[in-house]
C-alpha cells in the first residue's frame, strides 16, 4: 500500500479516505478486497476511528 503526508488542512478522515481511494484506483488495494480496519490505522497512525468511519458511509 503507497502512503503519502497528509496534505495541509486535511482532517483524518479526508486522508484516511484519500489514501485508500487512491490505493484502489491504482490497484494498490484490489477492489473488493477486505482490508482490516485495525491495520489500516497503523499503516496511516491514525486511530481506528476515521478509518470506522468511512466503512459507515
Amino acid at each position: 500500500m503507497k502512503i503519502e503526508k497528509k496534505r495541509p488542512g486535511e482532517n483524518a478522515r479526508m486522508y484516511a479516505h484519500r489514501i485508500i481511494l487512491d490505493n484502489i484506483i491504482n490497484l494498490e488495494l484490489p477492489p473488493g478486497s477486505a482490508i482490516s480496519e485495525n491495520d489500516l490505522s497503523v499503516s496511516l497512525n491514525l486511530s481506528r476511528t476515521p478509518v470506522r468511519e468511512l466503512s459507515s458511509r
